[in-house]
Formats: C-alpha cells, sequence, structure tokens
C-alpha cells in the first residue's frame, strides 16, 4: 500500500510524517478529513484535552471527531481508584474498529487471490462481495474443533500471522452455489 503524501506551507510528507511532526495519530488526521476538515484544518485543530471531563455538564471532548459529548457516550475505563472514560467517543470508536476490520479483511482477500482482488470462479472483483472458502469444505469441522474458533478481526489477524492454506477467494453467489451443490451431493 503506497503512502498517502500531502503538502502544507511548502512540505510534501506522508501522512505518518506529518502526525509526528504534529503529535497527532495518523487516524486523528484521517478522521478529521472523513468529517469533512481540510488537510490544513486537519493538522493545525488543536488537540484536545482528552482527561478533561467538564463537571458542570458532565461532558466530554472526543479526540476522533472533537466534539463534545455527555460521558454516556463513552466507553468506561477502570483504573485503580476511579473510573474514567475512554478519550474515544462510542461511535469513533465503532467507525475505528469498523475501519480496522475492514483493512485487515482486505489483507487477507488480497493474499488468497493472489492479490487479484476476485472470485476465483465467476471473477467477481466488487469488495464487498467477496467471501473466504474452505477449499475441501471442512471449514465447519475446524471452527468446530477450535482451531478458527476467532472471529471477524481476530480471525483476519490469525490469517495474516499464520497463512493456512486450503482457503479460496470466491463471491457470494459463487459460494453459495457450491454450498448448495455439496448439500445436493450429500442428499442423493
Amino acid at each position: 500500500m503506497q503512502p498517502e503524501y500531502y503538502t502544507y506551507d511548502g512540505q510534501t510528507l506522508s501522512l505518518s510524517q506529518w502526525a509526528i511532526k504534529k503529535s497527532l495519530s495518523r487516524s486523528c488526521i484521517k478522521d478529521r478529513i472523513k468529517k469533512g476538515m481540510t488537510f490544513e484544518e486537519a493538522i493545525n485543530s488543536p488537540r484536545p484535552n482528552i482527561n478533561a471531563v467538564n463537571k458542570n455538564t458532565n461532558t466530554k471532548v472526543c479526540s476522533r471527531c472533537l466534539e463534545e459529548k455527555h460521558v454516556d457516550q463513552f466507553a468506561k475505563l477502570k483504573r485503580r481508584e476511579r473510573i474514567d472514560v475512554y478519550s474515544i467517543c462510542n461511535p469513533c470508536n465503532r467507525t475505528r474498529q469498523r475501519d480496522a476490520t475492514t483493512e485487515l479483511r482486505k489483507q487477507v482477500i488480497e493474499y488468497y487471490s493472489n492479490k487479484e482482488m476476485k472470485c476465483c470462479m465467476c471473477g467477481e472483483s466488487r469488495f464487498d462481495c467477496l467471501d473466504l472458502d474452505h477449499v475441501h469444505n471442512d471449514g465447519g469441522e475446524k471452527h468446530r474443533s477450535k482451531k478458527y474458533s476467532n472471529t471477524g478481526t481476530s480471525w483476519y489477524r490469525k490469517l495474516i500471522k499464520e497463512k493456512p492454506d486450503g482457503l479460496q477467494v470466491l463471491c457470494r453467489n459463487c459460494n453459495w452455489i457450491k454450498f448448495r451443490n455439496l448439500q445436493k451431493f450429500n442428499q442423493g
């Protein structure tokens, strides 16, 4: 994946370099841009005091979207003697988790499709239509045996780390057709 470069004030740097230079996280800058800020606004907006809860209004500023929200919209963080809240509000955290899972899924699909990002049967290339399929139809057995008990993000991380054989990329239609044909074969 190519790094993203941005030019500001006569300097062209990657997003990671800008993040370091401005003492912000890459994801914070990206989230600010997604929210409609220009790149200049995203890197120059002050970092909110993420630990401060306004005791009068019982609100806190989210470090991602920079919106002031009621503390009920933040997950609770249990520390030794006190209960605090996370710096990222629940909606921003869900978006961050969804984006992270999508990125991991993209890496897995890319690996198992030999960087072609398409169904190995029909050639469908829309990312949202692609699934992983167990070539030998042993996915259920592996999941029941707890070999692949993880799902979602943790399963994708495990696949990236271990890169097991026996998986292929199919679109959801081809995967369903393969499943139905297998059912008919087993019944008949």
